[in-house]
């Protein structure tokens, strides 16, 4: 999003930024009170998992997004509590701000307000396919779906992701992630290691998830 902006533009937002090393599963947006004092993010090298969390119900991913996404667009204007929440999926660097000032510039950069559409509509056309490919596939395409989504979003073919994080980004148990990459496996899409995943082949891995590659 950031490199969308013009020079004159992307100056000026750098300016109010300091940049930050994320680290894996850190909380960087929630919808509830916990979240206000958060700042907003523009992720470089890390990626994020976006989850529903209602109370008292099973958690489920919804998104991944990475490099040049945005990360707290809720602390920008007064919105409802929500069970929305962004956690660090890959660690790495991103920049961030406080939202008063993010808010200050957007007055007086269209350029920047028309960016974050962009993204913002992006990330919601994502989130609908993703979500209705999740709702017709069984495990080994949700799995392979996420695992491409995965590279897709960070560039890496070696994965450090552990199976009980799959399980509960797909909503489902453990053991059925655990036969699902055993299938992958034996098939020479995926090589599973303790903690990680290293893919293969990525043109596969896009057929069993139902993609046009």
């Amino acid at each position: 999003m950031v490199l969308e902006l013009p020079e004159n533009d992307r100056i000026r937002l750098e300016a109010i930024c300091s940049p930050v090393e994320l680290i894996s599963g850190q909380v960087l947006e929630h919808g509830g009170p916990r979240g206000a004092d958060l700042p907003v993010y523009f992720l470089d090298q890390a990626a994020a998992s976006l989850w529903i969390e209602p109370n008292d119900q099973q958690a489920m991913a919804v998104g991944l997004i990475g490099s040049g996404a945005m990360v707290g667009c809720s602390r920008l204007w007064s919105a409802p509590a929500s069970h929305w929440v962004a956690r660090v999926l890959v660690p790495g660097r991103a920049l961030a701000t406080d939202p008063d000032q993010l808010r200050s510039l957007t007055a007086q950069s269209p350029a920047l307000v028309l960016a974050m559409s962009h993204f913002l509509w992006r990330q919601t056309q994502e989130i609908a396919q993703l979500s209705a490919r999740m709702m017709l596939g069984d495990i080994r395409t949700r799995l392979a779906l996420w695992l491409h989504l995965i590279h897709h979003k960070t560039g890496q073919t070696h994965l450090s992701i552990t199976h009980d994080m799959l399980a509960r980004m797909l909503g489902t148990r453990r053991v059925s992630i655990t036969l699902a990459a055993g299938e992958l496996q034996a098939e020479g899409v995926i090589t599973l290691s303790r903690g990680a995943i290293d893919i293969n082949d990525i043109q596969i891995l896009a057929r069993i998830a139902g993609l046009q590659y």
